[in-house]
């Protein structure tokens, strides 16, 4: 799991934001459609790696 981390914030680091979601859920299918850019949802069960403000991970 350490390794899929580094790696999503690699991938966050070019200004991609990483959904780490379990498979075949509703939570996937959502990240998968675009629906949890910008604002996360409540309900959301999932990590999220994105670049920070500073411009750094």
């Amino acid at each position: 799991m350490v390794t899929k981390i580094s790696e999503a914030a690699m991938i966050a680091k070019l200004g991609i934001n990483v959904y780490i979601v379990k498979a075949a859920t509703k939570h996937a299918f959502r990240a998968l459609n675009g629906e949890v850019q910008g604002t996360i949802p409540e309900d959301w069960l999932g990590t999220v790696i994105q670049l920070g403000s500073g411009g750094t991970c």
